[in-house]
């Protein structure tokens, strides 16, 4: 029967990576849950005590202990500390009293010297959560009996933890032994009855010390739950202890041997070894040396350095019995029995995937060892090929029952779930529980790259991640069995930031008020940037995303802003929630002093009006102003920072200095003065208004009526510049024609004199504006199909002042640019052209409008409307009609198709909607893959954005001539009557239909199966033994169909059961005396009777009860025997004695000796004399002619029997 390979989850690399790792005993810590430990108290503080010496029962109370030493009031000390360097810390000798020492310290100082607790000649001891460190031995016990310790904790530059010299019944559990260099719990071969439980130890013999976990010469000694890790012998037990119990203990690291026995030669040593988990140690799991007589069983021992279990030993080194015991992955052997191991049983054990042999014996050809039951169970063997299973080594064994060891089953690795933690933290360990029965190696990969690889001595893979950089981190963790079975897992790792970000401190700096923007600068760092936040004097002002990048802040005062100090702070902050800040001070300061204007001097005619000098002043801080007129204040207050005006009329005529003090509020002052002068007679002017023209196209005529009587001279300047002059005459007005000029404004001052010298001024503002829009049209709104080209929008503009244009489509702009930009010299307009390309519009109504810009920006605007049609459907060409296998792939249709403006399309499937998609306008390919058997139709639709459309279709046939695949299930052998036992296929087809399954090809199960992943399980419980054919028919849709065969074998090997019926004395010729056999077999056949050797009855049975008058006997013994046979051969037999007496005598039989007791009785009218004698007999032997006889005639009827079953089948 074929079975295929189960392939690896975990890629062919990781698979040979594993196998390339040595086998070495990993260092790991182990993460089994103990049993839990008895709550230790918190002691905050210690009694300082010196050493106590107890010598009798009277001396607890004056030692300091409470209570009254009875067993329900024992004698109590605790909470005290001792140190000392010399002898012990507590001696007790020969004491009964019941006394408790609890949540003590006892320790040495500077020196490893005695005993921290010494008892000697002492009972009923009790010693909970003490600690004891730095003494040469932690507790001695000599001659003492009944003592527990709970809770101890031993370690520390110690040499023993706790010794045993002739003393017994001591019980030690739920304690901690570390860092001792010689042997942690050490008994005497005089002392009995120790019991070790739910113990830790660790650290042993570093420095080279012995560095042992326990070592036992007591008998009776109890090893139970207790965890033994990086020593150098787990557990030892000499020859001089016997009948010890050592189960459910986990020993693992060891630099030797896990467990390392020694028997006694030529005793028992009557050891238990059960339950034990024995790993990863440096040599053998378990070494035994001339042990006898003793049970290993359902020991787990796996990566030990050398075999796992190696019994040796002399001639008595035999009677071992080894079952039920999970051996696998050892560098040597798996079980190896060496030299003059005898008469041994190795049997229902797991035995696979160790380097050497799983099994070897190397005893010699005239030695006897037992490699199954002898019944019908062997060992499992990895690698086995069928019976007999010959065993490696001189001994020559063999297995007659032993069946293959397999594992088709991935390890499972149970996700912690991702972790996030802060960079340099410590403490960061990732533990990854993981199950397998035959677990081999594990490997770890950060970021693709391995970090961690080992045998799998735990049953949790531990990591340390401590020391990562900031980051995200893959690890993946994969785990193999000894199969090549394989699994994986994948956690992310977070690694936060923890350092904070760093900033520089930028110098405190002034800022001069009204000094415009200035730029304040910080550099932080970080590899992980997020925000900031900026504060000015506690007050929010900015925040948001930081890059990583400089900050840079703008510093520019505000008005209202008071001068002074400010406080400006930066807040960074990273990703991870670090921050940093720094701040500045920042002071807004004044140096400048104000700035004042300079107005031009004034005269002005005596008795007018309207003459003032105005100041523009400005400071950011003005705070007051002082006007004197020749030296003498006339006028003063705050100033605001504005302009100051003062008027000046009502002078008499003279001359007058005027000076203006203004001042700020740091302090800073500047003045200006102007001179006025007063004069009467002086030259009048009545000027023309200011006046706005249209640019280009107006004119003006600027006329001053000037009066005086002694007129001289004029001179008119225009924007400063001379334009005409001459003497002038009293009424007589001065004209200037001013006319067609460009947009502007000009300044016409006019000065008159008189011949007295007196001067009278006067200005004309003229401003040419343009205020004329520009004039655009174009040809009108226009319609073109989608596709074509060579369409233009043309528009034509008139403007004197041309200047820039843009066009918008539909609201965007589309299109910027100047027109007409001609010399303008001398004509009234220009004539230009906006012209623009249209083409490549999408299909819809356009509005496209121009907007032509003047200089003075004056605008005109025409809009086109632009309307693109698509009248024309997609192209589409689709391929020829086809077919495919069912279940291939890569099977579609193609279309090419094509269209200007594409939309979308639908595909239907046998006239259902089926898919939709976009469509960009190129070819569309279309998966059929999923097609289910038979002839389809595919339906393409295609639409472009105007709504026109386009089909294809196309036949397709799906075909299948593939057959169904069919799993190929073992073989089964099971028991007669035994339950559980099932056929289960697994038949994959993408079009299934019908199965049948036939028994020796007789139908006994049909029905329908519907899906790839279904399975099809038929019962083969309750069959007769023999030997069926169950064959399984699968069919698909199309006809195609798979087939097979698997054999069940119905075993009997269960001998017939018989209740012995009870041995019958009676007198003869007594009547009603019948033998009573109840019997009982799933096959029974047939039975037999014989008396005394010979066959007095036989028959067909059927199971019932069986019985047999034995009335009318002649005194005398007989053996009564009765022999059952089943259908399978199996046979049973049972015999009864029947004692016939005589009135007078009386016999009694029993089944392994005889003894006749005859009484004599002899009866006078005045005494009775009894005479008793016992005589011994050995009972007679059951003949084997007699039962060879018997299995004779029974044989035949079995051959009977059969034939008909045959010829009925």
């Amino acid at each position: 029967m074929i079975h295929h390979r189960r392939q690896l989850l975990i890629p062919l690399a990781i698979a040979l990576l594993f196998l390339s790792v040595i086998a070495i005993a990993s260092e790991n810590t182990l993460h089994h849950p103990l049993k839990s430990n008895p709550q230790r108290e918190n002691i905050l503080s210690y009694d300082q005590r010196n050493p106590i010496v107890i010598t009798h029962d009277d001396n607890f109370t004056g030692a300091g202990f409470t209570g009254l030493g009875t067993i329900d009031q024992p004698y109590v000390l605790e909470n005290v500390e001792i140190t000392n360097d010399s002898s012990y810390g507590i001696e007790i000798r020969n004491t009964r009293a019941y006394f408790e020492i609890r949540n003590s310290l006892i320790q040495g100082d500077t020196s490893t010297v005695g005993e921290g607790i010494y008892l000697s000649n002492v009972t009923n001891a009790f010693f909970e959560n003490c600690t004891i460190t730095m003494k040469n031995t932690g507790i001695l016990l000599q001659n003492t009996n009944d003592t527990t310790l709970v809770g101890m904790n031993l370690g520390y530059r110690m040499n023993s933890g706790v010794l045993l010299d002739a003393s017994h019944q001591c019980n030690i559990s739920h304690s901690t032994f570390e860092l001792i260099y010689g042997t942690s719990i050490n008994t005497d071969d005089d002392s009995t009855n120790m019991t070790v439980e739910y113990c830790s130890f660790s650290k042993l013999g570093i420095g080279g010390g012995l560095g042992r976990g326990i070592y036992v010469q007591a008998n009776w000694t109890v090893l139970t739950h207790n965890t033994i890790q990086n020593a150098t012998q787990g557990i030892r037990i000499t020859s001089w202890a016997f009948n010890c119990e050592v189960e459910n203990n986990t020993v693992y690291n060891c630099r030797e041997y896990g467990m390392y026995l020694v028997g006694k030669q030529g005793e028992l040593d009557n050891h238990t070894i059960a339950n034990n988990s024995i790993f990863c140690n440096g040599q053998d799991g378990i070494y035994a040396l001339d042990m006898a007589n003793s049970l290993f069983h359902n020991n787990t021992i796996h990566h030990n350095g050398g075999s796992g279990l190696y019994l040796l030993g002399n001639e008595e080194a035999k009677f071992n019995t080894m079952t039920n015991n999970t051996v696998f992955n050892n560098t040597l052997h798996g079980i190896w029995l060496y030299v003059n191991m005898d008469g041994n049983d190795i049997y229902y054990n797991r035995l696979g995937w160790n380097l050497g042999d799983d099994g070897r014996d190397d005893t010699s050809l005239s030695r006897e060892n037992n490699w199954d039951d002898g019944v019908s169970m062997g060992n499992e063997w990895e690698g086995w090929t069928g019976n007999p299973h010959n065993i490696s080594g001189a001994g020559g064994d063999v297995d007659q029952y032993g069946v293959s060891l397999t594992d088709s089953m991935d390890p499972q690795i149970t996700d912690p779930g991702n972790v996030t933690f802060k960079e340099g933290t410590m403490g960061n360990v990732l533990n990854v529980p993981y199950y397998d029965e035959f677990p081999s190696l594990y490997a770890v990969w950060r970021n693709d790259t391995m970090i961690q690889s080992g045998n799998c001595c735990l049953a949790v893979i531990t990591v340390d991640l401590d020391g990562l950089g900031a980051g995200m981190y893959n690890l993946t963790f994969g785990v193999m069995d000894c199969t090549g079975n394989a699994n994986a897992i994948e956690v992310w790792i977070e690694v936060l930031d923890a350092t904070p970000p760093t900033i520089d401190s930028p110098p405190d700096r002034d800022l001069e008020i009204g000094s415009g923007e200035e730029w304040l600068n910080w550099s932080p760092r970080d590899d992980n940037p997020d925000s900031f936040i900026l504060f000015v004097d506690d007050t929010p002002m900015n925040s948001g995303p930081w890059d990583g990048g400089d900050i840079p802040v703008p510093l520019q005062d505000t008005e209202g802003m008071a001068l002074g100090p400010y406080n400006v702070t930066v807040f960074v902050n990273d990703t991870a929630g670090n921050w940093n800040s720094d701040t500045v001070i920042v002071t807004l300061v004044d140096t400048t002093p104000p700035t004042i204007g300079s107005p031009s001097d004034v005269l002005y005619e005596m008795t007018t009006t309207g003459h003032w000098i105005n100041w523009t002043a400005f400071d950011y801080v003005p705070d007051s102003y002082v006007l004197s007129r020749n030296d003498t204040t006339i006028d003063s207050g705050d100033w605001l920072g504005g302009q100051l005006n003062f008027s000046i009329d009502g002078l008499a005529e003279g001359f007058y200095n005027y000076t203006l003090y203004i001042n700020d509020t740091s302090g800073h002052w500047v003045r200006d003065e102007v001179d006025v002068t007063v004069e009467v007679n002086m030259p009048g002017i009545a000027g023309p208004p200011d006046a706005q023209l249209e640019a280009f196209y107006d004119s003006i005529i600027l006329e001053w009526e000037c009066t005086d009587n002694e007129p001289d001279y004029f001179l008119m300047y225009r924007n400063g510049t001379l334009v005409d002059e001459g003497e002038w005459t009293s009424g007589t007005n001065i004209t200037e024609f001013f006319a067609y000029r460009d947009p502007g404004i000009y300044n016409y001052t006019l000065w008159v004199n008189d011949t007295q010298g007196y001067t009278t001024v006067d200005l004309v503002w003229i401003t040419f504006e343009d205020t004329i829009v520009p004039a655009v049209s174009s040809e009108g709104d226009f319609v073109y199909e989608f596709g074509e080209t060579g369409n233009w929008i043309n528009w034509t503009t008139w403007e004197k002042y041309n200047d820039t244009f843009v066009v918008y489509r539909n609201g965007t702009e589309y299109a910027t640019g100047w027109y007409a930009s001609e010399n303008r010299g001398g004509m009234s307009s220009i004539e230009g052209n906006v012209t623009i390309n249209v083409d490549g519009l999408t299909v819809g109504v356009h509005n496209f409008t121009v907007v032509v810009y003047d200089e003075s920006g004056n605008t005109g605007t025409d809009t086109v409307l632009v309307t693109v049609g698509d009248s024309n459907p997609p192209l589409i060409e689709g391929p020829a009609d086809f077919g495919f296998e069912l279940g291939s792939t890569g099977n579609s249709v193609r279309w090419n198709c094509s269209d200007l403006m594409p939309d979308h399309y639908d595909v239907y499937e046998n006239g259902s909607f089926a898919y939709t998609h976009s469509w960009d306008g190129s070819d569309i390919l279309y998966d059929v893959d999923t097609l289910g058997l038979g002839l389809h139709n595919v339906t393409i639709v295609l639409f472009d954005v105007t709504d026109n459309t386009a089909t294809d279709s196309v036949w397709i046939t799906v075909e299948d001539t593939t057959d169904p695949t069919v799993s190929f299930p073992a073989d089964i052998q099971y028991e007669g009557g035994s339950i559980g036992h099932e056929i289960t296929w697994n038949p994959q087809d993408l079009s299934p239909l019908d199965y049948e399954i036939t028994r020796n090809r007789t139908l006994v199960k049909s029905g329908s199966w519907n899906a790839s992943a279904e399975t099809i399980t038929i019962n083969v419980d309750g069959l007769d033994p023999g030997v069926y054919e169950y064959e399984i028919l699968v069919h698909d849709q199309s006809g195609n169909y798979a087939t097979d065969e698997v054999l069940v074998t119905v075993v009997d090997t269960t001998a017939p059961i018989i209740t012995p019926a009870d041995d019958i004395v009676y007198t003869e010729g007594e009547t009603g005396n019948v033998l009573s056999w109840e019997c009982d077999d799933l096959y029974p056949l047939t039975f037999s009777i014989a008396r005394d050797d010979f066959v007095i009855r036989s028959g067909m049975w059927n199971g019932e009860l069986i019985e047999e008058n034995v009335d009318g006997l002649s005194v005398g013994n007989y053996n009564y025997t009765l022999m059952l046979m089943d259908s399978s051969g199996n046979w049973a037999f049972d015999y009864v004695w029947v004692n016939v007496t005589s009135p007078a005598t009386t016999t009694t039989t029993t089944t392994t000796t005889t003894t006749t007791t005859t009484t004599t009785t002899t009866t006078t009218s005045t005494s009775t004399t009894t005479t008793t004698t016992t005589t011994t007999t050995t009972p007679p032997a059951f003949d084997p002619l007699i039962v060879g006889i018997i299995a004779s005639v029974i044989g035949i009827v079995i051959v009977l029997v059969l034939i008909i079953k045959v010829k009925k089948q």
